[in-house]
């Protein structure tokens, strides 16, 4: 299929890759975008905002592992850590009423808020009053090569990001330093939380590599990207040079 395409496009450079290296062709990379004046950062958060964690998107096993996120909660609730967690997103009953039963043996339900369906109009509102975006998810097919918005979202807004290594999304953290890649472990994931909440330098410094980042996926830049790539291509192969 792509073989025999003229062009092919990929949302993400892990998953141009991975079809470039089983084709022989170029695959052009053309990711998700954001639109820079609704994501807009505020002041940075306080010491309170800087530790509440936010997740959103679906509520699914395949999609993300929210069990590694209040494990670690709980790890560092012991070591004197608070840190709350607001979940914006619907799902799977199943998935979500496991979550619900760990955070009740872990003692955490005051910590955890649920906020189901969010529009996504209501997004900005909500990230601003947050501190550290989450995206770890399972390292399966999908979501290996997936180019999640609520990443860009994230980094527009200023929140340092956690998210999987070995994924589309813990390329970009890396690529841009706007947060920690890990290993979908509870140590890694302690580690991190606990850097970010307790370094206050290094928080600001994942935070304005995020905030240069997201300018990258800003929608009229990635637009105006987009339209000349395709041109170029679509003459080169053509043979004719584009009027005006």
């Amino acid at each position: 299929c792509i073989r025999a395409a003229d062009h092919a496009v990929a949302v993400g450079s892990l998953l141009a890759e991975f079809w470039s290296e089983r084709t022989g062709r170029e695959v052009l990379v053309l990711p998700n975008g954001v639109d820079t004046t609704r994501f807009a950062p505020g002041e940075p958060p306080g010491d309170r905002e800087a530790t509440r964690l936010v997740y959103t998107g679906t509520l699914s096993r395949r999609w993300v592992d929210l069990g590694l996120v209040i494990e670690s909660m709980a790890v560092l609730a012991e070591r004197g850590i608070e840190i709350e967690l607001a979940v914006a997103g619907i799902g799977r009953r199943d998935y979500i009423e496991s979550l619900k039963a760990r955070i009740s043996r872990r003692g955490l339900a005051e910590r955890v808020e649920w906020l189901g369906r969010v529009d996504h109009d209501e997004l900005p509102d909500l990230l601003r009053r947050c501190g550290i975006g989450l995206a770890v998810s399972p390292r399966n097919l999908l979501r290996r090569f997936a180019c999640p918005l609520k990443v860009i979202e994230y980094m527009a807004m200023g929140l340092p990001v956690i998210g999987s290594r070995g994924t589309e999304t813990g390329r970009i953290i890396e690529r841009y330093g706007g947060g920690v890649a890990i290993e979908p472990e509870v140590d890694e994931m302690v580690d991190a939380l606990s850097r970010l909440c307790n370094d206050r330098a290094y928080y600001l410094e994942c935070r304005s590599n995020a905030l240069e980042g997201a300018r990258e996926f800003d929608l009229e830049k990635l637009a105006g990207r987009r339209r000349d790539d395709l041109v170029r291509r679509f003459f080169a192969d053509a043979d004719v040079a584009p009027r005006g």
